[in-house]
């Protein structure tokens, strides 16, 4: 098959002067593995010695990935109270559907990688490398980005209870069309692109960040 690349998603880009991630899914057929997600750490390695052109579905389990490389691999429809990988890289992924208590995933590498619906209760990517991004209509409660470096990355739809930025380095991390409750690290924010709906939710918080006094 031939490598598809598609847009940064709903309106991903949509302004002038706002770069869209460059997304390419993963190249797979009919023909590439599939596996039940828990034993997505047993599949089939390329010579790289990556976990390559696997379609991993289902299962209750995610395995331990720390320092893994996975490349043009899509894990859909999985649950997991925990997954565990630290410097784990991820190039050309879908992450569909999954359903997570606490994913610690700090000092990744992702690129080109789409994260679409699902439920993720502690997203852990501090220390990251982030890299033409989306994360589309997923429910998280927590998304740590600090000290991670994030370009071209954009959140759409869905929720993300509080966001925590703390020395992240951010390059058009766009974030119009999401609902964003919180933001923990105000000085990581800039490069961060917000819609009017956004300023107006954060509205208290930014004017405590900036030593604002608000009195009636």
């Amino acid at each position: 098959m031939t490598p598809r690349t598609t847009p940064g998603g709903r309106g991903a880009g949509r302004r002038t002067g706002v770069a869209a991630p460059r997304l390419q899914a993963p190249d797979l057929g009919p023909e590439d593995p599939r596996v039940v997600a828990d034993e997505l750490d047993r599949a089939p390695r390329d010579a790289f010695d990556r976990i390559a052109r696997i379609d991993a579905s289902g299962g209750a389990h995610l395995p331990d990935l720390a320092h893994a490389e996975l490349a043009e691999v899509r894990i859909s429809d999985a649950y997991a109270a925990a997954w565990e990988g630290p410097h784990v890289r991820l190039e050309h992924c879908e992450l569909v559907r999954l359903r997570i208590g606490a994913a610690e995933l700090p000092d990744a590498s992702w690129q080109s990688v789409r994260v679409d619906g699902g439920r993720w209760g502690y997203l852990n990517l501090r220390g990251a490398v982030l890299e033409d991004c989306l994360l589309e209509d997923a429910d998280i409660e927590d998304l740590d980005l600090g000290a991670a470096r994030v370009t071209r990355v954009a959140v759409r739809g869905g929720r993300i209870g509080t966001l925590h930025l703390h020395e992240a380095r951010c390059a058009d991390l766009d974030l119009r069309g999401a609902r964003i409750e919180r933001i923990d690290g105000w000085e990581g924010a800039r490069g961060v692109i917000v819609d009017p709906a956004l300023v107006t939710r954060w509205a208290e918080d930014l004017a405590r960040h900036v030593g604002l006094r608000i009195e009636d």
